[in-house]
């Protein structure tokens, strides 16, 4: 199978694409190719390896309409970039037999080859948030099954077969792309869970080492067994979604487990950009002071 992996950044997140799809290369057990799509022309492809840029110019952005186009003159802003997904994601799978989207703030741990062929089988691939289902323990996480969907719109999978479910879910995002509470949206991704229902072909991630967060804590332990860290005492850590709150929760002891995950992705984010501002900003000498005693990870990781 013909697999690619792509994201969509500003020009100043290209680091973090290249990083996200570095640690997928060293990890994955399958042949792949990495596709980032840049909205502005603001870098040198020279500072980059591994992975293919492309051009907003090279989509033919006319054909999904003028409202498209508005949003894009009135800034190159999340909201435009979200809509770019289903796009990418289409325009790609003209050339491969199947896409995985990754934001390009996930950082690859192990091999997820046995979720990738999953689309040999199945036409979408979903990985849940695994937020707290007891609302007892943890209200706010529970009402956010309600408020934020069911699945994370960081890491999506698709084949041929799931062009119309990409059609449709663009066709959402022109109708309404906002964060409402009252309205159960949160911008594309709260109608992930619609995905099931228009494609009979879905697959639901069921492996908890997928897409740790702050958010799923409770429903994904971090273990460690045999100085190993394991979640739920079973799976070993797939990837880490790298989001502020995660990096917070990392630092303060709340998740002190993935100290040396986050050891790593500082490690090998600074070796692609050594002033990156944005990693600037999480205090990089607390992040390393924080994580200079962590405990050692047996597992394969890079770099």
């Amino acid at each position: 199978m013909n697999i690619a992996f792509c994201t969509c950044v500003t020009s100043d997140y290209l680091g973090f694409a290249q990083a996200t799809f570095q640690s997928l290369n060293h990890t994955l057990k399958e042949e792949a190719s990495y596709i980032s799509l840049v909205v502005d022309d603001n870098y040198d492809s020279s500072k980059y390896e591994g992975f293919e840029i492309l051009d907003l110019d090279k989509i033919d952005l006319k054909k999904y309409g003028e409202e498209l186009l508005k949003v894009k003159e009135e800034s190159l802003s999340s909201r435009f970039r979200w809509m770019l997904k289903p796009i990418l994601l289409q325009h790609l799978l003209k050339r491969f037999d199947a896409v995985f989207w990754v934001d390009p703030d996930l950082y690859f741990f192990n091999d997820i080859s046995s979720i990738t062929q999953k689309l040999e089988s199945f036409d979408v691939v979903l990985s849940p948030h695994w937020r707290s289902f007891d609302p007892y323990v943890n209200q706010n996480a529970f009402f956010n099954y309600f408020y934020h969907g069911l699945f994370n719109g960081g890491f999506i999978g698709v084949n041929k077969n799931a062009l119309a479910v990409l059609e449709s879910w663009l066709s959402m995002m022109y109708w309404k792309l906002e964060n409402s509470r009252e309205l159960g949206l949160l911008d594309d991704q709260g109608y992930l869970g619609l995905f099931p229902l228009m494609s009979e072909k879905s697959h639901i991630i069921k492996d908890r080492g997928y897409n740790l967060a702050a958010w799923n804590k409770q429903e994904c332990k971090r273990t460690l067994v045999d100085g190993k860290v394991l979640i739920n005492g079973e799976h070993t850590v797939k990837f880490i979604h790298f989001v502020p709150d995660t990096i917070k929760n990392i630092l303060n002891g709340k998740d002190k487990l993935l100290r040396p995950h986050l050891r790593k992705y500082l490690k090998h984010m600074l070796e692609i950009e050594p002033g990156m501002s944005q990693l600037r900003s999480y205090d990089v000498n607390l992040i390393k002071r924080k994580t200079r005693k962590a405990l050692p990870l047996k597992a394969t990781t890079y770099p």
